[in-house]
């Protein structure tokens, strides 16, 4: 090989490597997997949130008139048929209340194939503050599900209560019988319990979602 050909290809070796090294620092940035994996999960689940905190919410329109009819139809002075058309109406809305809680678990399959995707996302350079921050959030994000899970079951049988009373003042054409009234007056420890349960769950609930964004946030500055 003469000169000028061994300095022709010392070039174009050195010119390789260059154009190596450039493609190299402009990479894109090594937590870019974990970071769109975990921006997916984090809208969804998001959305997984307002369906959970939307039927029991004071400015939910349906909560709103069925709580309305529902009380007016235990407390007011009404004829037995005034009675009874609230108690149908109140029947109707509970359909869309139902349709509500089934907002929860409708995304649920799609929250848990996100966080499938947050815990098999790599880097290129998987340090070990990405795995911890990968750690807490799946950790903290199964704790979140499980919450949802158990505010969409107490949801029902929120409902279930409600429909159970309304029902039964159909049954007896509108009237609020003695032995209904007794049956409400019993059955005011559970609901309180219900309630007090539910509660708790949605200040763990934000908890848990603050406790994901913390661990992310540690993780924007890797």
């Amino acid at each position: 090989m003469d000169k000028k050909t061994l300095i022709r290809r010392t070039a174009v070796l050195i010119a390789i490597g260059i154009c190596a090294i450039a493609v190299y620092l402009v990479a894109p940035a090594p937590t870019s997997d974990f970071k769109d994996a975990y921006e997916t999960y984090q809208r969804l689940a998001d959305q997984q949130d307002s369906a959970a905190y939307l039927p029991g919410s004071a400015t939910n329109p349906v909560r709103r008139e069925l709580n309305r009819a529902l009380s007016a139809a235990l407390t007011d002075t009404l004829t037995d048929t005034e009675r009874l058309a609230l108690a149908e109406k109140g029947i109707g809305l509970l359909a869309d209340a139902e349709a509500q809680i089934d907002a929860m678990g409708d995304l649920a399959p799609r929250v848990t194939e996100a966080r499938t995707l947050v815990a098999e996302s790599s880097s290129l350079f998987d340090t070990q503050r990405v795995r911890t921050a990968r750690a807490i959030i799946l950790e903290a994000s199964r704790e979140r599900a499980r919450l949802i899970e158990d505010i969409r079951g107490y949801s029902y049988r929120a409902n279930f209560y409600t429909e159970e009373i309304l029902v039964r003042i159909v049954a007896d054409k509108g009237a609020l019988t003695a032995s209904h009234a007794q049956y409400l007056n019993d059955l005011i420890p559970e609901v309180e319990k219900q309630f007090d349960t539910r509660t708790t769950l949605y200040q763990e609930l934000e908890a848990t979602k603050n406790t994901i964004e913390a661990a992310y946030r540690g993780f924007e500055g890797v």
